[in-house]
């Protein structure tokens, strides 16, 4: 086999990807990179993340006042219609 048809051969089967560039210099500069822009690491996101999870909590009891509210109104509504129309607790 010709030497430039090896080497043609060679690089068909190993193409140079964007993707595998990307991953080569991110794995050889990521430290760097990190100093240099400030970048987040997991260390730093464990606070946020309790932030987050007690955030959720909040948000998650408020749709449960919500939902215990609505059906509260509706028990209401409910009971002034039956009181409207004559029902067992007024007298029509």
């Amino acid at each position: 086999m010709d030497p430039i048809e090896r080497m043609r051969a060679y690089f068909r089967e190993r193409a140079a990807t964007t993707g595998r560039k990307v991953d080569v210099y991110l794995t050889q500069n990521l430290h760097r990179l990190a100093k240099e822009y400030e970048l987040a690491t997991t260390n730093d996101l464990k606070p946020v993340d309790d932030r987050l999870a007690e955030q959720w909590a909040s948000v998650e009891d408020l749709e449960k006042w919500g939902f215990d509210a609505r059906e509260r109104v509706d028990a209401a509504a409910r009971r002034v219609s039956r009181l409207e129309m004559g029902g067992p607790a007024g007298g029509a």
